[in-house]
């Protein structure tokens, strides 16, 4: 058995190994060569380097330096390099990457405080780094992600929503319209929709498309027609600006009409804008609201 101070912590170490040998202090994972002089002692049994090992641990007299002697990693270490690789590839799942990115940030420095407060004990500083590093990184990529995949993305399928619900809208106003002019002696549609709702066919909030930001009424009804009317006729149709910039992947821009027969269609923007210039009244007179 041979004994050597570790020059780095100064714990006394305990080997059975050939001088010139390269071991690792227990303690402070210092690596030390067994000189040619040091000063040896006779056999022990394995009783014996327990006790001479558990003198170590407490701080005083001698320590063994063998196999299994390698300091343990940090588990919050671990944990934070483990929280922070998966931080960057969930950076695309919505915040899940930068929440994670926050973990594991959080476990890096609480390593790195274990690791320094047990020094020789334990190992795990440069995981704990990593982990910290890839959780920073993390959260630009995840909000740089969001503002470029997800906001947009949103933003179309809200639009494809808001023509479903705006064509729902259009299709309630042209039963309504059907039922007034069905119960008229000469088949005559009302003079305007405002006669709708003051009847209680229809609810004001029905005369708004979801996706006009004014919040006034978004539909312009054409007067004076009747049942016996041309069935192509254009009825209603909504203001042109309001579906303007739909167009994307998912969803096109244009416009909804309700003809006189009680279709409700909605039409791109070239027809719509062809189909609503050449709307005129019953006398012939060129119908165009929209345009003042």
């Amino acid at each position: 058995m041979t004994t050597l101070p570790c020059p780095s912590c100064g714990r006394t170490i305990a080997v059975q190994v050939p001088p010139g040998t390269r071991v690792q202090c227990p303690l402070c994972s210092q690596i030390v060569t067994v000189p040619t002089s040091a000063p040896t002692a006779g056999p022990m049994m394995p009783g014996q380097l327990a006790s001479l090992n558990d003198m170590g641990r407490g701080g005083q007299g001698v320590t063994y330096a063998g196999f299994g002697a390698t300091p343990p990693n940090s588990g919050l270490a671990v944990a934070s390099l483990v929280c922070g690789i998966i931080s960057v590839l969930g950076a695309c799942f919505w915040g899940l990457g930068a929440v994670l990115g926050l973990v594991a940030i959080g476990l890096g420095i609480g390593a790195i405080a274990q690791v320094k407060n047990n020094s020789g004990r334990m190992r795990g500083k440069g995981m704990a780094i990593g982990g910290i590093t890839t959780g920073i990184a993390s959260i630009p990529l995840a909000v740089v992600l969001v503002t470029l995949v997800y906001v947009p993305m949103f933003k179309q399928f809200s639009s494809i929503g808001y023509q479903a619900v705006c064509q729902e809208q259009l299709a309630s106003v042209a039963a309504a319209l059907h039922a007034y002019a069905e119960n008229d002696p000469n088949g005559e549609f009302p003079d305007d929709l405002q006669r709708l709702i003051d009847n209680g066919d229809i609810a004001a909030q029905e005369l708004t498309c979801p996706s006009d930001p004014t919040g006034a009424r978004s539909y312009f009804y054409v007067p004076g027609y009747s049942l016996e009317s041309d069935s192509d006729q254009v009825l209603v149709y909504e203001h042109p600006d309001i579906h303007a910039n739909d167009a994307s992947e998912f969803t096109t821009s244009g416009g909804a009409v309700i003809y006189l027969d009680g279709r409700v269609d909605f039409l791109d923007s070239a027809k719509f804008l062809k189909l609503i210039n050449k709307i005129r009244t019953p006398d012939g007179k060129r119908f165009a609201p929209h345009e003042e």
